[in-house]
């Protein structure tokens, strides 16, 4: 699933979101993707389940009812059960090669500002600690003469 996410976006991080087309917080989070991208410059899309598997009906109607810009995609079955889903609206915040780092339920802005903020941490954890990167375990001083 991820690898499909990425080549939407190969060069930049991802917010994916999970939403539903019946779902009345989904609906709050939606205006709310354009800010997100703008402020943390990075891409989002949208996997929406439809009202019944297989009826993307009710997904076009919710992204022209919602006036959604972003990449939607349709949730199934297999992504909903391979991601372990439990409730929506639910994002992840994944690395331009694909690592989480972070995943939150979303409500309201500041949890947008959460996960991101959560996620540039890990991010700079994973960076630092990479072998070879400056400053790792790797032996390499933080400041090389």
């Amino acid at each position: 699933m991820v690898s499909c996410i990425l080549s939407i976006f190969p060069n930049s991080g991802t917010l994916v979101m999970f939403t539903s087309a019946h779902c009345p917080i989904c609906n709050t989070v939606y205006p709310l993707i354009p800010l997100v991208e703008e402020k943390y410059r990075l891409k989002a899309q949208v996997i929406m389940e439809p009202l019944d598997e297989g009826n993307t009906e009710s997904i076009m109607a919710k992204i022209h009812q919602m006036n959604i810009t972003v990449p939607v995609f349709e949730l199934t079955t297999s992504i909903r059960d391979a991601v372990k889903l439990e409730g929506f609206p639910f994002a992840y915040l994944l690395s331009q090669d694909g690592t989480v780092l972070s995943k939150g339920g979303i409500n309201r802005l500041e949890d947008f500002d959460l996960l991101i903020r959560q996620g540039r941490r890990a991010s700079f954890r994973i960076r630092k600690d990479s072998p070879g990167s400056v400053g790792s375990e790797s032996g390499i001083p933080a400041n090389p003469a």
